[in-house]
C-alpha cells in the first residue's frame, strides 16, 4: 500500500514537471526570395560609343528594406518580417538594370555608382511601389518607378534632362505566397527593364547623332 502511494506521488511529480517545463516551440525561420529573369537580347549596336552611369536608385518607405510588403486594403500596408527579398528592392533593380543594359546595348559603356569614372549620361531613379496587392480576392505583384536621364555634356540646364518618365506594371498571381510574389515581380521587372532599355536606346541615339 505504501509502495503504491509512493509510486503515485512520483508519477504526479513527473506529470507536473512535464506540464510546466515543456520545451519551447522551434523558432520561426526567415525566408529569402530572389528576383531573376533571362538576360535580354541585343537591341542595337552603334558606330559611336558613349558612357552611362547608373548613379542611384532610391526607394520610398516602406520599400527601403528587404521585407516583403503587401497591401490588403487601401491606405494600409502589411510588412512581412520573416519573408524577405535577398536585398532591398533598389539594390536588386540596380543590379538587373546594369546587367540588362550591358547585354542589350553593347556600344553603351555602362558604369555603376561604385565606379570612379564619370559617365556622359547619368541615370537616376526612385522606386514608388514594390509590393503584393490583393484586390477583390485576386493577388497581384505591382511595381512602379520614376527614372531621370541627364546628359552632362549639355550646357543648357533645361535640355540636360533627356528623359523623365514613370514606369509601372503588375502581374496576376496564382496564389498569395512569397514564392509566387517573387515570380510575379520578376515578370513585371523584366517587362519594365525592356521598356526602359528601348527608351534609353532611342534618346541616347538621338543625342549621339544629332
Amino acid at each position: 500500500m505504501i509502495k503504491n502511494k509512493f509510486f503515485s506521488i512520483i508519477l504526479a511529480v513527473f506529470f507536473l514537471y512535464g506540464c510546466f517545463t515543456s520545451s519551447p516551440p522551434p523558432s520561426a525561420v526567415t525566408q529569402y526570395h530572389a528576383i531573376d529573369y533571362p538576360t535580354p537580347p541585343m537591341i542595337k549596336k552603334w558606330d559611336k560609343k558613349t558612357t552611362l552611369k547608373l548613379e542611384f536608385i532610391s526607394s520610398l518607405t516602406p520599400f527601403t528594406h528587404p521585407e516583403m510588403v503587401w497591401q490588403n486594403r487601401p491606405y494600409s500596408r502589411e510588412i512581412l518580417r520573416r519573408q524577405r527579398w535577398l536585398a532591398p528592392p533598389n539594390v536588386m533593380v540596380e543590379h538587373l538594370f546594369l546587367r540588362d543594359l550591358k547585354q542589350a546595348l553593347p556600344s553603351l559603356i555602362v558604369l555603376s555608382r561604385e565606379d570612379m569614372e564619370n559617365g556622359r549620361f547619368v541615370l537616376e531613379g526612385r522606386i514608388m511601389e514594390f509590393l503584393g496587392e490583393e484586390r477583390e480576392g485576386v493577388s497581384f505583384a505591382r511595381l512602379s518607378l520614376h527614372l531621370i536621364l541627364i546628359d552632362t555634356d549639355e550646357r543648357d540646364p533645361i535640355k540636360r534632362i533627356v528623359l523623365q518618365k514613370a514606369y509601372g506594371g503588375e502581374d496576376k498571381l496564382s496564389s498569395r505566397t512569397p514564392s509566387e510574389l517573387a515570380r510575379g515581380m520578376s515578370v513585371v521587372l523584366e517587362r519594365l527593364s525592356r521598356e526602359v532599355t528601348k527608351d534609353l536606346e532611342k534618346v541616347i541615339h538621338e543625342r549621339l547623332y544629332r
